[in-house]
C-alpha cells in the first residue's frame, strides 16, 4: 500500500529537524519539500549533514564520493558491489565508538528535536549511531530518495530507526525490517 508523505508528517512529533545532503542537490531539494510539507503546528528545521559533522567527515564521505563519481565512475561500482568502506565504517562504530558526532548532538538536543527525518544513508547512519549511544532520545525516520537501495543502506544501525519510506515496492526492499517500511512517491 502506498501512502502519502502528508499524511505520515500529520503524524510526527515536532519539532523536526530533516537533515539532506548537498552532495546531491536532489537529496537537498527532497529535504527542503520535506520541511515546507510539515503542519503549520510542527516546528520544522531543514539542515545539511555536512554542516554538522566534523570536516574530517565532510572530507572523507562527501568530497572522497564526488571525486569517484566525477572522476572514476568505474571505482564507484566497485565500490557499490564490494562496499568494504561501509563496512568498515559500521565496525568501527560498533567496536570503538569515536566518531566525533558532538555537533550533531548538540544541534538535536538544544533544538529539542523530537523526529529526526534523514534523507539519505550517511544522515542516518549517524544519526543512528547517536541513539545507539544512547546520546540523543528522537524518533529517527529515514527516507530513500533514489529508485534503488545503494549498498550504503546495508550498513545502518536499523534497531534504531523507527521508519524507513521510499518510492520503491516492498517486495524490492532489502536489508531492512521491512516492516518498518513504508512505500510513498517521493515528494519533489
Amino acid at each position: 500500500e502506498t501512502r502519502h508523505l502528508g499524511d505520515l508528517l500529520q503524524k510526527m512529533d515536532g519539532p523536526v529537524l530533516v537533515l539532506s545532503t548537498k552532495a546531491g542537490l536532489g537529496n537537498y531539494a527532497v529535504g527542503k519539500a520535506i520541511e515546507q510539507a510539515l503542519p503549520g503546528h510542527v516546528a520544522g528545521y531543514h539542515l545539511s549533514i555536512e554542516d554538522l559533522i566534523p570536516k574530517k567527515l565532510v572530507k572523507r564521505d562527501f568530497e572522497r564520493y564526488r571525486r569517484i563519481c566525477a572522476r572514476y565512475p568505474l571505482l564507484l561500482n566497485f565500490i557499490y558491489r564490494i562496499p568494504l568502506s561501509y563496512l568498515q565504517k559500521y565496525l568501527r562504530e560498533c567496536v570503538f565508538k569515536d566518531l566525533d558526532l558532538r555537533r550533531l548532538r548538540e544541534t538535536i538536543l538544544s533544538m529539542g528535536v523530537r523526529t529526526l527525518f534523514a534523507t539519505n544513508h550517511r544522515a542516518a547512519f549517524w544519526a543512528g549511531a547517536l541513539r545507539r549511544r544512547k546520546e540523543i532520545d528522537c524518533s529517527l525516520w529515514a527516507l530513500l530518495t533514489d529508485y534503488h537501495m545503494n549498498s550504503g543502506w546495508k550498513f545502518l544501525f536499523w534497531n534504531e530507526i523507527d521508519r524507513f519510506l521510499g518510492p520503491i515496492h516492498r517486495p524490492k526492499v532489502s536489508s531492512c525490517p521491512k516492516e518498518r517500511y513504508t512505500e510513498i512517491p517521493l515528494p519533489v
